[in-house]
C-alpha cells in the first residue's frame, strides 16, 4: 500500500519563534504523530493563517494575539487536553476517531509566527509507526 509522507520538522529551540526569529516547520508539540501514513488514514493539515478553515475566534479567545501563550501551552498541557482543543478550532468530522497530533511553528518573511495544525487517524492494525515528544524529529532526520 502507498505511503504518504509528512512535512519534514526540524527540533524545538526555545526563543526561536520570537519576532524575527528562525524556526522553519519547527516542532512544538507531537503526539502519536507518523512520519509517514497509509491512504486509507486521515491527516488534516491546516496553517494559522487560513482563518477560513479553522475557527481562529475560538483561537484569539483562548490565547489573544500573544503566540508565545500559545507554545507555552502546547509544550506544558497534557496531549489529551491539546487533541480535543484542535479538534475544536480545526472543526473536525467527530465521527473519526483522532488519535494523534502535532503543531509546528514558522516564522514568516514578515516576522509573524505562522503555525501549522495537524491531526492524524491511525487506522485500526496499521502498523503505522507514531511518534511522541522529540522522539519524531530524531527519526524523520534519518
Amino acid at each position: 500500500m502507498k505511503k504518504n509522507l509528512v512535512i519534514l520538522a526540524t527540533p524545538y529551540r526555545p526563543e526561536a519563534l520570537e519576532s524575527y526569529g528562525n524556526a522553519s516547520y519547527m516542532l512544538i508539540r507531537q503526539f502519536k504523530f507518523p512520519f509517514d501514513y497509509r491512504e486509507d488514514e486521515e491527516l488534516v493539515t491546516i496553517w494559522s493563517n487560513q482563518s477560513r478553515q479553522y475557527d481562529a475566534l475560538s483561537f484569539s479567545k483562548s490565547f489573544g494575539d500573544s503566540d508565545r501563550t500559545f507554545e507555552y501551552w502546547l509544550r506544558r498541557e497534557n496531549e489529551k487536553n491539546i487533541l480535543t482543543f484542535l479538534k475544536k478550532i480545526l472543526r473536525l468530522d467527530e465521527k473519526i476517531v483522532w488519535s494523534g497530533f502535532r503543531v509546528l511553528g514558522t516564522i514568516t518573511e514578515s516576522g509573524h509566527t505562522l503555525f501549522t495544525f495537524e491531526v492524524f487517524s491511525k487506522s485500526l492494525g496499521s502498523g503505522t509507526k507514531v511518534y511522541t515528544g522529540e522522539e519524531g524529529v530524531i527519526n524523520l532526520k534519518k
